[in-house]
């Protein structure tokens, strides 16, 4: 006899612990902000968030991930119960109801609608019953036997909704009923109760938002947009304060300084890491100064390579001697100074003398086109990475192709050769340092905006900076209801985590 699907969400549910095949370097993924659709628990402590992906759950608190519902990936209809421990989430053809705190399955409700599924779903403040609203009546379902117990009218459904905890279409109410919060355009109101004077408008700039609540005992406002996912407003003043989901700190650009990582985020945010042992240090508003947007300094400070229009290589001291490099809006000089290279959208990559920037040679990948290059230390050659996730290291004097590595990920940012020789990059917003000899991906950083931090090796090892349970980070596995999310504190640290690991990998102490 075939299994049930209630058999085999359970088993997807439980992937984590079954026989399901986890490889964490893979399967990996350091955050996941976008929640443009989603609907909170009548505690407002839990969220579930809707879209394209499988429906999750989160701590509305901490942001974090708490587990994921296997199914079709789309906006349902969906219900909390009142007392907080049942969700209830309706397709087409049935309702399955969750148990939030435990994460698994307790039922599911088999519907036989011919060509109408559920307009909504709720459950009754006890759990005994769930409730479908379709398009003629409401069916209402013992959630323990599974089987339909009455059919009632449509004009019941208003009564039972609001049994239910689920609420109503329409503004919002604080938890103590104070306050209520509704959307009016790109803004958020909150007034008094029952339709009273504003009070706070929150102007989010949001084009198409789609919900929103109070959050963390009323003090934050929480608003959900197709487009711009999900954040945090102070209840307060208004002001924006954070994207809700893990915050995961995304670093697209890193250099060494005096023994030490800096990794730069898309804001300009830098972030100091020490090796000896992997710690964070601290961070400091600002890039670093060896690059900007629109311009390149050499090692010595005597020669600026400038992006304009046209670009050029501007000699310092009293003659200031500048050199025309039209076809160059990126580039990066050897650590002596004598070779620089040169990139444009579409062209090939050219090496050129540091001096006066006339060329030497070019750079011909056969398929994918080069994005981020650096010297090695001593300017014979030349790291570079692909648009195939790839890294390739080619000559500088004859600008040939040396050695072709493997795909070590989608999209590499930034690259450079570490004091100890190996190659670390900015691949997928993660830092992923590389074998300088076999281009063999050795580890892998992912950052917090707490400051917290995770490790991984290829073989499936990890560590992080809060120890054998993660704060955020999660898997993307293969269930049998297709790919769902495991949050990575749900792994078994037995068999996956290892102290220490980035000093055993690296040979620091």
């Amino acid at each position: 006899m075939a299994p049930s699907l209630l058999a085999l969400l359970i088993s997807a549910s439980q992937a984590w612990s079954s026989s399901t095949p986890i490889q964490p370097w893979d399967q990996f993924q350091a955050g996941d902000p976008y929640i443009p659709f989603a609907k909170l628990s009548p505690d407002h402590k839990l969220l579930l968030s809707m879209y394209d992906d499988d429906p999750r759950v989160w701590d509305v608190k901490t942001g974090m991930l708490l587990f994921v519902i296997p199914g079709p990936g789309k906006v349902l209809p969906a219900a909390f119960s009142a007392d907080n421990s049942r969700l209830a989430i309706a397709d087409f053809k049935r309702i399955m109801v969750w148990n939030v705190r435990t994460g698994k399955p307790v039922c599911q409700l088999h519907l036989n609608l011919e060509e109408e599924g559920c307009e909504d779903v709720g459950i009754s403040p006890d759990g005994s019953r769930v409730y479908c609203l379709t398009s003629s009546n409401v069916l209402v379902f013992d959630s323990t036997t599974g089987k339909l117990d009455r059919t009632l009218n449509r004009r019941s459904w208003r009564r039972l909704a609001k049994d239910s905890g689920d609420g109503l279409e329409g503004p919002t109410p604080s938890r103590d009923r104070k306050r209520e919060i509704d959307i009016e355009n790109r803004d958020v109101v909150i007034r008094r109760a029952h339709g009273g004077r504003p009070i706070r408008r929150i102007r989010t700039g949001q084009a198409r938002l789609t919900g929103t609540w109070f959050i963390n005992d009323d003090s934050e406002v929480l608003t959900t947009a197709r487009g711009d996912g999900a954040n945090v407003w102070d209840g307060k003043t208004g002001r924006f304060k954070r994207p809700f989901g893990e915050p995961f700190a995304s670093m697209e650009h890193l250099v060494f300084k005096n023994g030490a990582m800096e990794t730069v985020s898309p804001a300009g945010e830098a972030t100091l890491w020490s090796l000896r042992p992997l710690r964070r240090l601290g961070t400091a508003p600002g890039a670093s100064p060896e690059t900007t947007l629109d311009s390149v300094v050499s090692p010595d400070g005597t020669r600026t390579l400038k992006f304009g229009q046209p670009a050029e290589l501007e000699v310092l001291g009293k003659d200031g001697a500048k050199f025309d490099l039209s076809d160059a809006d990126d580039g990066v000089f050897s650590h002596d100074g004598e070779l620089l290279v040169t990139q444009a959208v579409g062209q090939n990559s050219k090496v050129r003398d540091g001096r006066d920037g006339h060329p030497i040679c070019e750079l011909m990948p056969k398929s994918a086109q080069l994005g981020p290059v650096c010297f090695t230390p001593d300017g014979t050659r030349i790291a570079a990475g692909g648009s195939d996730g790839r890294l390739s290291i080619w000559s500088a004097a004859s600008g040939r192709l040396l050695q072709a590595g493997p795909k070590i990920g989608s999209e590499i940012w930034s690259i450079c050769y570490a004091p100890d020789g190996r190659i670390y990059g900015i691949v997928d917003e993660t830092v992923v340092v590389v074998d300088p000899v076999t281009l063999k991906p050795l580890l892998k950083l992912a950052q917090y905006e707490d400051g917290s931090w995770i490790v991984l090796t290829p073989d499936g090892k990890f560590d992080s900076s809060t120890g054998s349970h993660p704060k955020f980070g999660h898997l993307v596995v293969p269930t049998v209801c297709g790919p769902s999310l495991i949050p990575f504190s749900k792994l078994d640290p037995t068999r996956f985590y290892t102290h220490g690991l980035a000093a055993s990998v690296l040979g620091t102490n």
